[in-house]
């Protein structure tokens, strides 16, 4: 996987559906969307949380289209690098590498 500005172009598929059967390239870019509650989803009335086609990644999805997989990776009290003393593993930082690895290959994370 090579890199440029800070996008992957990835030659690996992510699933065998990611690739055209003629030239054998792949087709759907993988983002994954790495977050907090509002990649989440959560809902600020306190109901829970919004429909997946509601939520910021549910609409990107839909604006992007089939070229791409939107992968959502939020957590509800996720922090950036900080540990929660009454929540504990919200820290995103140490988090992160992990998650990664979870969902590679991938073309960008958000």
């Amino acid at each position: 996987m090579s890199w440029t500005l800070g996008i992957a172009n990835r030659t690996t598929p992510h699933s065998t559906e990611d690739l055209d059967a003629r030239t054998g390239r792949v087709l759907t870019k993988v983002v994954v969307c790495y977050g907090d509650s509002n990649t989440w989803g959560a809902d600020p009335t306190g109901a829970g949380r919004f429909p997946a086609d509601v939520r910021w990644t549910g609409v990107l999805q839909r604006e992007l289209g089939s070229d791409y997989k939107i992968i959502e990776e939020g957590l509800n009290g996720r922090t950036t690098n900080i540990e929660d003393t009454i929540e504990e593993d919200r820290n995103g930082r140490r988090q992160l590498p992990p998650t990664l690895e979870s969902h590679r290959p991938f073309d960008l994370i958000v």
